[in-house]
């Protein structure tokens, strides 16, 4: 199980990783053993304190892994590249990691998680970033500078 954390538009800076154990906790209850929770980090606009939304990601979350207990499983297909910029440096925000691409494609339906090595993204980036992966394609997206924090095995 795979649960992405985003408040965007609004910042969505670190999350308290105790969100992460609590969400793997519940996953548990709904026989998903194994978690990867991620924080985002996709949007910066102002600071803003997290911990107040801590109980509303947590339902939404609740919600989503008791809906994902209850589908059918398929066959999937999963492929990914990496990219790393010459035009972009850690003088412009850009890591050593580069941009990530993990695509999937379950019962017709395809999703892909962009993976940006950054430190957030301005605020209405991810948004065009998503309309140009819908352009391509993909049924779903997400794009993510992801801070890991929760894995359970």
């Amino acid at each position: 199980m795979f649960v992405s954390f985003s408040l965007a538009p609004k910042t969505t800076e670190d999350l308290p990783q105790e969100l992460g154990r609590l969400v793997s906790l519940e996953a548990k209850k709904y026989g998903l053993n194994h978690a990867i929770v991620v924080n985002a980090h996709n949007s910066l606009t102002e600071i803003i304190d997290t911990d107040e939304y801590v109980a509303v990601l947590q339902v939404a979350a609740s919600l989503c892994l008791q809906k994902v207990a209850s589908l059918p499983t398929f066959p999937f297909k999963v492929g990914s590249a990496t990219v790393y910029t010459k035009e972009f440096s850690l003088k412009q925000g850009m890591g050593a990691g580069g941009i990530t691409a993990v695509a999937f494609e379950v019962d017709n339906q395809k999703t892909v998680y962009a993976v940006i090595d950054g430190n957030n993204l301005i605020s209405g980036f991810r948004e065009k970033i998503l309309a140009s992966l819908a352009s391509l394609g993909f049924d779903q997206s997400e794009v993510s500078q992801p801070t890991l924090t929760r894995l359970a095995l």
